[in-house]
């Protein structure tokens, strides 16, 4: 979101009283969206006692609400999905990395398996390594899951939202994606990185599908070190 703003300032110079009013929304979006990796916390945490528990933590949660944000914080909501301001910043600000020669596919390390997820949580104590949010384990994920469906009359599933190809879809999956911690690539896969616990670490959701191919240190950077080339 730092390189949306930035890109809309210094590359697309537009007024600065538009672009604060976008920062309101995107700090509001970001922080309902690290408000829902301590509601999943709790819920996951709340299945050791029983089903009821842990089901009367999770209806509380709006769904469409973490849903717009979890877009808002991936870029799903620009006009032109794919070819949105991200991407132009990250074009623009990271050239080198967008630019790089990838590695052919059949040349590169071996894919993620859910036990390097399991492992870059371990290792980063649950918080995302690239903005801090607390995310919870892919098995814890996937207990959840097997919970609710043994349970369906427990858990509030009925919110759906509608897909790019007009199809509508349960939300639910969507949410428990949007807390999930993932292993990710410090030196993108497609760029040579190796598969392994020195180059593996913990994200949340949100920067594992905002990051494209760029490296991930690149992240750290705040929106007021961008500048226009």
């Amino acid at each position: 979101m730092a390189l949306r703003l930035a890109y809309q300032l210094h590359v697309e110079a537009n007024p600065r009283r538009p672009v604060e009013l976008l920062i309101d929304i995107y700090q509001q979006s970001f922080d309902r969206f690290v408000q829902h990796g301590e509601d999943m916390r709790q819920v996951v945490e709340a299945l050791d006692d029983s089903a009821v528990a842990a089901s009367a933590r999770w209806n509380q949660i709006d769904q469409h609400a973490v849903d717009a944000a979890f877009r808002d914080v991936i870029c799903e909501r620009e006009p032109i999905h794919g070819i949105n301001v991200a991407t132009l910043a990250l074009t623009h600000y990271a050239p080198q990395w967008n630019t790089a020669r990838r590695s052919p596919a059949e040349d590169r390390d071996r894919p993620l398996r859910p036990s390097d997820n399991n492992a870059a949580w371990d290792r980063s104590g649950g918080r995302c390594s690239g903005c801090g949010t607390r995310t919870i384990r892919h098995s814890q994920r996937e207990r959840l899951h097997r919970v609710m469906m043994a349970h369906q009359h427990l858990f509030r599933r009925e919110p759906v939202y509608r897909q790019y190809n007009g199809v509508e879809a349960p939300l639910w999956p969507q949410v428990t994606i949007a807390a999930k911690g993932v292993a990710d690539h410090v030196e993108a896969r497609s760029h040579g990185g190796r598969t392994t616990e020195a180059n593996l670490v913990n994200v949340c959701a949100g920067c594992n599908y905002g990051r494209n191919h760029v490296a991930l240190e690149f992240f750290g950077a705040p929106a007021y070190e961008c500048r226009a080339r």
